[in-house]
């Protein structure tokens, strides 16, 4: 009975100590201490149209149907490499007018889940779309493509030869235009809205042609970065209080043991 009890007693405190030893860690976001104000600076927007009825002279369109599109301002982003809702703090500072942003990094340890949570916002409707992921650092590239919109979060085995130190991550969200179709870019600080005189649809003469001033691109393409920093997984070693504890144990153990054998 006392040696079971002994037994009993170093069996507890063994699954204790085991416990509260350090386990695998799972990659986290660390929100970095830098900061920086960006001010609204200027207000931009792309549309789809049809070639098959787009009107474009004098650097306008004159008519077209558009099929999709979207407006943003510098405050607001199509692709982020972390997910604002996680890492950035979105304060519109009254006294400047601008935004406050402050972002996160990631960290990992060797041969963990390589996980990047890419995010993407002001999708055009009708586009085709084209998401990248290049990791770059410690004299290695890699590239991670996607034409889904859920490649925005990449999920992948580490690299075998991605070891510890610092990488740098982009994200690049691309828009396409499709076949017969094309993009139209115009800022509506940069270029305003005015009418100017120009050649008519069939060039016989000149007419007043008004619009937003801007010019026809196949894609739109926008980058966001992030920095990697990869450990080497540290040797699971007992924390203080298991420490502690199983030398209380032993304590407890030893006292019984000489009682016992008085």
């Amino acid at each position: 009975m006392k040696g079971s009890f002994s037994a009993k007693l170093l069996t507890t405190l063994t699954a204790v100590l085991m416990s509260a030893i350090a386990t695998d860690a799972n990659a986290i976001l660390i929100r970095s201490g830098g900061g920086s104000t960006q001010q609204d600076s200027f207000n931009e927007t792309y549309r789809l149209y049809d070639l098959a009825t787009l009107d474009y002279r004098a650097s306008r369109v004159v008519s077209g149907t558009s099929i999709g599109g979207y407006s943003r301002n510098s405050l607001h982003f199509p692709a982020y490499a972390t997910p604002p809702a996680d890492c950035w703090d979105n304060i519109i500072r009254p006294d400047t007018g601008g935004e406050f942003h402050t972002d996160c990094h990631y960290e990992f340890y060797v041969g963990d889940l390589l996980e990047l949570m890419g995010e993407t916002d002001y999708e055009i409707n009708g586009a085709l779309y084209e998401l990248n992921w290049h990791i770059a650092g410690m004299g290695h590239e890699w590239d991670y493509t996607s034409s889904d919109l859920s490649g925005a979060f990449l999920q992948t085995v580490m690299p075998p030869d991605m070891g510890p130190g610092a990488y740098d991550a982009w994200f690049t969200f691309t828009q396409i235009a499709p076949e017969g179709y094309t993009l139209f870019h115009y800022s509506n600080i940069l270029d305003p809205y005015r009418c100017d005189m120009a050649d008519n649809e069939d060039h016989t003469g000149e007419e007043m042609v008004c619009g937003q001033i801007g010019w026809l691109s196949e894609s739109t393409s926008y980058t966001s970065w992030a920095r990697i920093l990869v450990f080497d997984r540290p040797i699971s070693v007992p924390s203080p209080d298991a420490l502690i504890l199983l030398l209380s144990g032993f304590g407890v153990l030893l006292m019984r043991y000489r009682k016992q054998n008085r």
